[in-house]
């Protein structure tokens, strides 16, 4: 890469392939890095690298918040406890019974980018029941779904949670519960990210002892420098602000607690301010929050403010409180800092109808002053922190890289002190995870790698645009739909089973060789060649299969009465107009030379990924033996249901209502000949179907009430008086 000269020493390498290959790529990402070196700046900073639409969430609430998204198990509706999958070698998936919303089902298929923060903490289960629920409600059977991954953390900091009763269960499928073993994860294709410029710490001499240890090799120099930094029964003065970390909750609580009740003067509480939907669980700091003058606390986000006074995790000294404030003296500024209520949001996704969009909702809000004690914290609570000054007690520490978390939130070695002599079991490596990481370092970025990750995203968008696999599982899943459904009529199956012969078919074979031909040229850079051939392409294409397509489906006819079955008939004939009508587009668009890349919005519709407003092809109702007969019972039926406010099969089914408008009978005899009609319907309705049959022979092409076929036409529900009004004009 060439870099310009007055660039070169703020370049980071690592981040410019990190952003090439999240928005001219499809390859899963694993962006990773020690601590201190920018990932949380790269998912902060994600919305200016790429247009693709992208989901972010986190294992925890906190983390969730952090990030800007939602948990994975409130985003995907997973159930909490051990997740088993049918790739997992489950008989039964744990899923089989999930109930997910459409208005989510839509979100999943808008998605093209989905950010997993912290992904060190996230079980190889759960990975895999997310690839599950991608890959069935999108009807994609690629890994996740054909959703592109950017998974984000650092596998030596802190481990998946699990209990001894899940793991129970779980250790039956998975070797370990990182994510990296799962099932989903290990059959795809990845690149590994590693950031290596280290912002937080500057000391080569810290930044090594720091490698050693989250490697899990300690040199006898090492543990020389630690051990200086043990001071026995070190009791500092509140002045310098040293904050302890500490491996269990309960020792951090009991330290808190007994600090702040030796200090004189009155206790205040501050009540948290909380609307809407915001569970307690991920409240950023304590929803009753109490101080007292002279507490140590910890600021726990960053000013929003232009000053930029403080920041997520700096030390300060409570020096005045009231009812409505609250001053904090930090050791690098002269002046006091008089603290502002900050808000914290609980976000959900949704799909912008208008635009296509995906956006954030917020469904709850909490509004607190940014603090929390801070004499003691927990080392769980401490990842992504930074502090000048530690105590740090990691002799109890019970899991893989808390040791590591632990040291690497100081900025200096100098900053830091040990509560007891430097143990070096008390730093645990998981030996899969020193496993992993030398495995995964094969698959780093380079620039041969970045042009063909390129040129294979190029060659999968159009794969996209001129394949009909998505259109081969919709009339899939249209044809069983009707298969497993009786109340219907129409010839809809047998159009669909000749869209599929006459058209899909053969369309598929010269796709996959046409495909082949366009593949070549990209990768031999023969773009001139490209440019014309895509132009050929199209025109054929949009004749062949889009007018073809639409042409043959239009005339289809359909009725059913059965409400489930319109339902999903309505989803899936709305996923057949937004694929073809994609494609029309696409196809337009290559008739005038655009760029492949340039397609990417038009081919986010091709699996309904891009909902814009529902539309759907009309298809012919059902005719009858007497056409007219029937619509005009149809008609009928409709109006008593509204006025009964029933369902329309409730009145007459339809088997029943076509079956009566073949016969046309006309005496109430006749009507009870008919097989199907029983006495509750000959009581109930018999005389205002018999009317509507006696009119009709009298007057069989009555035509449409005017009215009733103006509004239909034109949706402007207009009344009598308006009508007049509107014809009278339209004459005139």
């Amino acid at each position: 890469m060439n870099i310009d000269p007055e660039q070169q020493s703020n370049y980071n390498e690592e981040l410019s392939y990190a952003k090439d290959f999240v928005s001219k790529s499809s390859w899963h990402i694993f962006l990773t890095g020690k601590a201190g070196t920018g990932k949380t700046t790269f998912l902060h900073t994600l919305s200016s690298i790429t247009t693709k639409k992208a989901i972010v969430v986190a294992p925890t609430g906190i983390a969730a918040i952090n990030a800007g998204g939602q948990t994975i198990h409130s985003f995907f509706q997973i159930p909490f406890g051990p997740l088993l999958t049918k790739s997992a070698g489950a008989l039964k998936s744990s899923l089989t019974e999930q109930k997910i919303r459409k208005n989510k089902i839509k979100l999943f298929r808008a998605m093209e980018l989905l950010v997993i923060d912290e992904i060190s903490m996230v079980r190889a289960d759960v990975l895999d029941a997310i690839d599950e629920i991608l890959r069935k409600y999108r009807r994609n059977s690629k890994p996740f779904g054909g959703v592109q991954l950017l998974l984000i953390g650092d596998i030596q900091q802190l481990p998946p949670v699990i209990t001894n009763e899940d793991w129970s269960i779980l250790k039956n499928f998975y070797p370990s519960l990182f994510f990296f073993n799962s099932f989903a994860f290990r059959g795809c294709r990845y690149i590994r990210i590693e950031l290596k410029k280290i912002y937080r710490q500057d000391d080569p001499v810290f930044i090594q002892i720091l490698n050693e240890v989250r490697d899990g090799y300690i040199s006898s120099n090492t543990k020389v420098l630690l051990n200086q930094r043990y001071v026995p029964d070190f009791d500092p003065d509140k002045s310098e602000h040293y904050i302890r970390l500490s491996t269990h909750n309960a020792s951090v609580k009991a330290i808190n607690d007994k600090k702040i009740s030796l200090l004189k003067g009155k206790l205040f509480t501050y009540k948290a301010d909380i609307e809407g939907d915001f569970p307690k669980q991920n409240y950023p700091t304590d929803g009753e929050l109490e101080l007292k003058i002279g507490a140590q606390v910890m600021f726990i986000r960053n000013d929003s403010s232009t000053q930029k006074r403080f920041y997520n995790g700096k030390i300060g000294e409570v020096t005045f409180l009231n009812n409505k404030k609250i001053h904090v003296k930090c050791e690098d500024l002269e002046e006091v800092i008089v603290v502002p209520k900050e808000q914290w949001e609980e976000v959900k996704y949704e799909l912008d109808k208008k635009s296509g969009s995906l956006k954030t909702k917020i469904v709850g809000v909490f509004t607190q002053f940014p603090l929390k004690l801070a004499w003691a914290i927990t080392i769980h609570k401490s990842q992504g922190l930074t502090f000048s000054k530690a105590i740090i007690d990691t002799n109890r520490a019970f899991d893989h890289g808390q040791t590591y978390v632990a040291l690497s939130r100081c900025r200096s070695l100098e900053g830091l002190v040990l509560t007891q002599p430097f143990n070096e079991y008390s730093v645990i490596c998981n030996e899969t995870v020193r496993l992993f990481h030398r495995i995964s370092s094969d698959v780093e970025p380079n620039p041969e790698l970045l042009d063909k990750a390129h040129k294979e995203f190029q060659v999968s968008l159009l794969n996209d645009i001129f394949g009909v696999e998505s259109l081969k599982l919709l009339v899939f899943s249209a044809t069983n739909l009707l298969q497993k459904q009786t109340r219907w009529e129409g010839s809809l199956y047998d159009v669909l089973e000749e869209i599929l012969m006459e058209i899909i078919e053969p369309m598929n074979e010269i796709s996959e060789r046409f495909v082949k031909q366009i593949s070549a040229l990209i990768y031999g850079n023969k773009r001139k060649e490209l440019s014309q051939r895509l132009q050929d392409g199209a025109n054929y294409y949009l004749d062949k299969l889009c007018t073809a397509f639409v042409k043959k489906l239009t005339n289809a006819i359909f009725e059913s009465d059965n409400t489930e079955l319109r339902v999903e008939w309505t989803d899936l004939n709305e996923s057949f107009f937004r694929v073809i009508q994609a494609k029309t587009k696409c196809f337009q668009a290559l008739q005038n030379a655009t760029p492949v890349d340039n397609l990417k919005p038009l081919i986010s519709k091709l699996e309904g990924r891009l909902l814009v407003k529902p539309q759907k092809f009309e298809l012919k109702g059902v005719v009858s033996t007497n056409p007219s007969l029937f619509a005009r019972i149809k008609l009928w039926r409709e109006e008593q249901a509204d006025n009964e406010s029933r369902p329309v099969s409730s009145i007459l089914h339809f088997n029943i209502m076509k079956t009566i408008a073949d016969y046309a009978p006309v005496t109430m005899s006749q009507l009870k000949a008919i097989q199907g009609v029983g006495d509750s319907v000959v009581t109930q309705y018999g005389r205002a179907i018999l009317e509507q049959v006696r009119e009709w022979k009298v007057n069989p092409e009555k035509k449409e009430d005017p009215l009733k076929k103006l509004n239909k036409s034109t949706g402007l529900n207009l009344t009598e008086q308006l009508f007049e009004i509107f014809r009278k004009e339209k004459e005139s």
